[in-house]
């Protein structure tokens, strides 16, 4: 799960494994969080420990406990108390394991088995206090609709009652472990576990995590979700998931550790027979070095990945022609990207482009954070690009916000795309109107570049040949080398690496952290907790934190067994923010194709036929690289 939760990571209680359901839907644990050492070899867990660091984090907990104190009296539920405050925090500082067994979807009713166990360890008498002391005002506060003292072996458990529309909640404490058993899930059921074997399936997601100090692990049974879901009774949609390739990923497991001085995230998705649909890029050839040549050795933050657009877009066209209601709905999801004869875009249109995609902000270009965010990709069809160039053209001057007055139309009117001459070419750039961005791109016989402001263009055209790129980073020339300590699955070796994530986390650093503070009197004021405007002087001194910070990188990896994304750095990285973000993806896509919402829009801009003369093709240009 990563920090705030399990790091540094205490002593692991073996209990925490066992109660694991033998069939299970959702599983996730982290581990006790122990006082940081600072003499570890570990960066995250010596940034921890410095004074200044461990007064901030002490007076961050000040601030929210007077801030959820200050509850408005117009407030429907009461406010949260220092009993309630201290519960939460006793959660989050013991190993724990959340778990689901079972579940099932009947319109906004939810029927589940499932439960939470926390290992006490010494703070058992502390908890036990607070428990019976404050379970009613704990729950009250978060919307119970009744509490009930049940006798259970020799003490007082709680039934409660959350909403009719979700299981009830049997909550109480046995030896040193809080338990709480959901819905039609029994105590009996969870404490026999208590004392049984580590079910086959954690077994395997722990040995693939392969971690010394772990510190967190979460485990989806997809293929059990998928089954609860409407997707099940729906034959179009179970056709639909099957030619996305989406039935092809049985469950996905993200767990982080400390190794060495690195806070390390590994998050994998196996796949069953050859990726399709949505997958297809997992088959990609791997990056070399030579495929990161475009980005500056400097970038503070960078991705190149394998992404081949046509194909993506094809297989999901071919997948919505399966049935015709899914094509008509599909076909207004995927707007001006669709190919076909209904589409306004030709079906070749993105075959020009490569598979290559890199994306980078270089400070030495006159990049802030992400201010000159700058991208390329190769040109593989330059007459096939250069024919289809007036249909881009038009796709972004209707994309873009209304003309104001100083920039020469009329107010209101669409914005407009200029261009000027450079390095023997031409460099187009959108007006943004009173926006403070004015995106722009150039296109050379063998390379389409893009960025937030013509000046990134410019300096990427005006950079020596031959000038060391993001390669020459010693963290990146490691993960391209095929190191094994790099991606140390050794039960499954990497075959090709898809994409790779860099972060200069102390260059960012020393750029954000002054801007934070200067901001953060507003933030916090707005949040309620008014004390940290007060005394600014706990905010830790920039070195404190920056002499512990290091250079971060994301790669995906196709291996033997499926997707590997590994991420590693002083701070945690990508853990299951990738899997999570493509189930929301996906399921908003779905019932945007199937038509269960009215008032949903497809998440990405309409392309309407162009009103008027259509804009100039773009001629033939010479190579500038």
């Amino acid at each position: 799960m990563g920090v705030p939760l399990g790091i540094p990571p205490g002593p692991d209680d073996p209990v925490i494994s066992r109660v694991a359901p033998a069939d299970c839907v959702f599983y996730t644990t982290w581990s006790a969080t122990v006082p940081a050492d600072p003499h570890s070899d570990n960066q995250a867990e010596q940034m921890l420990a410095e004074p200044e660091v461990r007064l901030f984090g002490e007076h961050i907990e000040k601030w929210i406990r007077h801030a959820i104190n200050q509850a408005p009296p117009d407030r429907e539920v009461n406010g949260l108390t220092d009993a309630t405050f201290d519960t939460l925090l006793l959660v989050l500082r013991h190993q724990t394991a959340l778990f689901v067994s079972d579940v099932k979807f009947k319109g906004k009713r939810v029927s589940a088995k499932g439960g939470m166990v926390v290992a006490l360890g010494a703070d058992v008498p502390l908890a036990r206090r607070l428990f019976h002391q404050h379970v009613r005002s704990f729950f009250i506060n978060l919307n119970a609709q009744s509490i009930e003292t049940i006798p259970f072996q020799g003490d007082n458990w709680y039934r409660v009652k959350t909403t009719p529309d979700f299981p009830s909640l049997l909550v109480g404490i046995k030896d040193s472990y809080l338990i709480v058993a959901v819905g039609e899930e029994s105590p009996d059921a969870i404490l026999h576990r208590m004392h049984g074997p580590v079910p086959a399936w954690l077994v395997q997601a722990q040995r693939l995590a392969a971690f010394q100090r772990p510190t967190g692990l979460t485990y989806i049974n997809l293929k059990r979700l998928r089954e609860a879901s409407a997707a099940s009774a729906d034959p179009r949609r179970r056709k639909w998931l099957e030619l996305l390739g989406v039935t092809q990923v049985p469950w996905v497991m993200s767990a982080s550790g400390l190794i060495g001085p690195d806070v390390v995230t590994r998050t994998i998705l196996p796949i069953e027979g050859p990726p399709r649909g949505l997958l297809l890029p997992a088959a990609a050839r791997g990056l070399q070095r030579e495929d990161l040549a475009s980005i500056p050795r400097d970038a503070t933050i960078a991705l190149a990945a394998r992404f081949d657009l046509q194909k993506t877009l094809n297989a999901v066209s071919s997948a919505a022609n399966s049935d015709p209601g899914v094509k008509q709905n599909a076909s207004k999801v995927l707007g001006p990207f669709q190919s076909g004869d209904d589409s306004p875009l030709p079906p070749d249109t993105f075959e020009s482009l490569g598979d290559r995609w890199c994306f980078y902000n270089s400070p030495g270009e006159g990049s802030m954070v992400l201010t000159g965010l700058t991208g390329t990709v190769p040109i593989i069809d330059r007459q096939t690009f250069s024919k289809h160039y007036d249909v881009f053209n038009r796709f972004v001057m209707q994309n873009l916000p209304p003309e104001d007055s100083s920039g020469g139309g009329a107010p209101g009117t669409p914005g407009r795309v200029r261009r000027f001459p450079f390095a023997g070419g031409e460099i187009h750039y959108a007006s943004m109107g009173e926006v403070g961005l004015a995106p722009a791109w150039w296109v050379g016989d063998k390379e389409l570049v893009f960025a937030l402001a013509p000046q990134n263009v410019k300096a990427y055209l005006s950079r020596p040949t031959g000038s060391p790129s993001l390669a020459d980073v010693p963290e990146v020339a490691r993960e391209l080398s095929g190191d094994p300590q790099a991606a140390p699955l050794r039960e499954h070796p990497a075959r090709s690496l898809l994409a790779i994530g860099y972060l200069d986390a102390p260059r960012m650093f020393e750029t954000v952290y002054p801007m934070l503070i200067f901001a953060a009197p507003s933030y916090l004021g707005a949040n309620g907790m008014v004390e940290g405007r007060r005394d600014m002087s706990v905010f830790p001194s920039l070195p404190s934190v920056g002499r512990h910070l290091r250079p971060g990188v994301a790669c995906l990896r196709r291996t033997d067994l499926g997707l590997e994304l590994t991420s590693r750095g002083s701070m945690p990285g990508f853990g299951l923010a990738a899997p999570v973000m493509f189930l929301a993806w996906d399921s908003q896509w779905l019932n945007l194709v199937f038509g269960d919402s009215e008032n949903n829009v497809p998440p990405v801009p309409v392309l309407v036929p162009a009103a008027g003369p259509a804009a100039a093709p773009l001629v033939p240009l010479p190579a500038h690289k």
